[in-house]
């Protein structure tokens, strides 16, 4: 049996994203019977590609650097089914948020728009966040910082943000993170 990568997957699934005539259609379903591959269904909600990237500013800048923010962004959950985010402070729950993770000088925050439940994919998140923020906003602003928003989501409520850590955080009471 062979293993599709998740970078493979990642690199058809951002293809697939930039020839997508509407975005309301799925990103990625794959179906493939074959000898030698049993199976392979993989079906990935909507990145919703609405995102803002942080503008430079002299002394208070909300940007990060883009290596800590792609630290930060290893560290979130690995988890590929489809599963339903929702305000939770349980930390045995990978799916309760709001969702903090933090490596160097980029903090990374998962929540919900009005705090109303959304369907996606840890997967889904951490493409969003890799290529809407810190990649994009990387190339559109220039240099070693990156940092924005965007969101995800089936109905787009779940809000990823990449941010200093220097940046008034205002959750920062029921912001959490899983244990390593």
């Amino acid at each position: 049996m062979r293993d599709i990568s998740l970078c493979s997957l990642l690199l058809i699934a951002r293809f697939i994203q930039c020839n997508l005539a509407s975005p309301a259609s799925p990103i990625l379903t794959i179906n493939q019977n074959r000898t030698s591959l049993d199976s392979v269904n993989v079906s990935v909600t909507n990145l919703n590609n609405d995102y803002q990237c942080y503008e430079p500013h002299l002394f208070k800048d909300r940007r990060a650097k883009t290596m800590d923010c792609i630290r930060a962004a290893a560290f979130l959950p690995n988890l590929h089914d489809i599963s339903t985010f929702h305000r939770g402070n349980n930390h045995d729950d990978p799916y309760a948020l709001p969702y903090t993770e933090e490596s160097g000088t980029c903090r990374v925050k998962i929540d919900l728009k009005y705090g109303r439940a959304d369907q996606s994919t840890w997967l889904v998140i951490k493409m969003a966040l890799r290529f809407d923020i810190i990649d994009t906003c990387q190339l559109a602003m220039g240099g070693e910082r990156t940092g924005g928003q965007t969101t995800a989501g089936s109905a787009g409520r779940i809000v990823i943000t990449a941010e200093n850590v220097k940046w008034p955080q205002s959750n920062a009471a029921s912001a959490r993170r899983l244990g390593r």
